[in-house]
């Protein structure tokens, strides 16, 4: 148990998304970003998660199934209105 309690947890950080809010999501994701890189680093590692205009998700840059996220991400923070 205590082993678990002190396991870097990793938080994806769900931003973009097509839609007329793409370009906010997308700047509110990235102050999120910057927020747990000084204030919850090492406890927490940010992982961004991208949804670009065409609805294709991406994680760390590359593109993935929203299926696969379970396997990359422990819990995610919604900033796609």
């Amino acid at each position: 148990m205590n082993q678990f309690l002190n396991k870097q947890r990793r938080i994806g950080v769900l931003r973009g998304g097509g839609g007329g809010f793409h370009a906010r999501s997308l700047e509110e994701g990235g102050n999120f970003i910057t927020y747990v890189i000084e204030n919850l680093y090492p406890k927490w590692k940010p992982v961004d998660i991208y949804v670009d205009e065409n609805e294709v998700w991406h994680v760390s840059g590359l593109p993935v199934l929203p299926t696969l996220l379970p396997q990359k991400v422990d819990v995610v923070w919604n900033t796609i209105p």
